[in-house]
């Protein structure tokens, strides 16, 4: 026992003298760091000020300065070798201000249309500094948005023809409520597709509401050639109406068309009529190389993913990975086509209470004497 006690004396010894060293150390280092702090205060007081006499002019370069009513700004480049550039002032009228082609016009303020109609020059860009435009119709002319991922419209309406390369859903005021109808924004985004630019959509995430439009040959969404959307994390749900017949994707008539993941979601449900059996998920109609990966499809008034003819039939067409599921007539009908490859989906639980045929799968060339159908693969799905 005096042993034991002897070396937990020893080491109480030890770590007194180890607080001490500590304690010491503290103490040296808050009186160098005392030292430096005054030694620099020293060097700022010793600074002498410089006093300036007599008037003082800041004449513009004129070429990245130069004055507006007196005022330094910066300069405006016309068109030329390159693109021009173009600063939109605060509470300007945009349609006086963005008038030159091949211009980039800065937006930094917010600005409002009136209810009126921007028409853009030809192969110009909005680049999106902070700013927003809001209230009315901006129509492009093979022109071009530059913006980071945040809301740069309001109350806008898209039309004319544009080269954009990345879209974002996060551009628009989707309001992502039910019973709210966000069809106006879901047209808009699309149409900043319509080029001959390869561009990619991201949509927003969460839930978004839209109406339909009767008949075969139009959409909610209607697609463009050479577009990417991104669906991942984003449920588009129809909302409840009457018609026999609608499309909430229509890929008609185009090429090059891919989308990724997302969930949609039919009205099945809260359908109001009671005849027809034509309101599909997904129509894909005469369009060419078109992919669809990782797509849930589910309770729509007619089909999930209806494969047919528009002007000319459609061809290769790769769905894989894709969920169709309590459709009221079929989860997958290929009614025209060439080169059609269905691989690892799954389709269930379609027809139930519903129309004939009411299969999971449907090749069905639906127009009498006519060789419609021809070389489809399906391959490790689930009926």
């Amino acid at each position: 026992l005096d042993g034991f006690a002897n070396a937990i004396n020893t080491i109480k010894n030890d770590v007194t003298t180890e607080q001490s060293r500590a304690i010491s150390t503290e103490e040296q280092l808050d009186d160098k760091y005392a030292g430096i702090t005054d030694g620099l205060q020293d060097q700022i007081n010793a600074i002498t000020p410089t006093t300036i006499t007599g008037d003082v002019t800041n004449a513009p370069d004129e070429e990245d300065l130069t004055s507006v009513d007196g005022l330094l700004r910066f300069k405006n480049n016309p068109y030329g070798v390159g693109f021009g550039t173009s600063f939109v002032r605060k509470n300007s009228n945009l349609a006086s201000v963005i008038s030159s082609v091949n211009t980039i016009y800065i937006i930094r303020y917010s600005h409002d249309l009136d209810g009126e109609t921007l028409e853009l020059p030809s192969n110009s860009v909005l680049f999106f500094d902070g700013g927003k435009i809001y209230n009315g119709t901006i129509e492009g002319d093979n022109s071009c948005i530059i913006a980071g991922n945040y809301q740069i419209f309001r109350d806008i309406v898209i039309d004319g023809t544009w080269c954009n390369g990345v879209v974002y859903g996060k551009w628009f005021d989707f309001a992502s409520v039910e019973g709210q109808d966000d069809a106006a924004n879901i047209n808009s985004l699309m149409q900043l597709c319509n080029g001959s630019d390869n561009t990619k959509v991201y949509m927003p995430q969460g839930n978004i509401y839209t109406s339909v439009i009767y008949g075969s040959t139009t959409g909610a969404m209607i697609v463009p050639s050479n577009t990417t959307i991104m669906m991942q994390g984003c449920t588009l749900h129809v909302m409840p109406n009457n018609f026999e017949r609608y499309n909430l994707i229509l890929i008609r008539d185009v090429s090059d068309v891919k989308i990724f993941g997302g969930i949609i979601v039919g009205d099945k449900a809260g359908h109001t009529g009671a005849t027809g059996e034509w309101g599909h998920g997904v129509k894909i109609g005469g369009a060419k190389n078109v992919v669809i990966e990782d797509l849930y499809s589910h309770d729509f008034w007619g089909d999930g993913l209806d494969i047919i003819e528009g002007t000319g039939d459609p061809s290769f067409i790769s769905v894989s990975r894709c969920e169709f599921r309590g459709n009221r007539r079929n989860g997958i009908s290929i009614e025209a086509g060439q080169n059609i490859n269905i691989t690892r989906c799954v389709s269930s639980e379609n027809g139930i209470n519903g129309v004939n045929p009411k299969a999971g799968l449907d090749i069905e060339p639906w127009q009498a004497g006519a060789n419609k159908v021809k070389n489809i693969s399906v391959i490790g799905c689930e009926f």
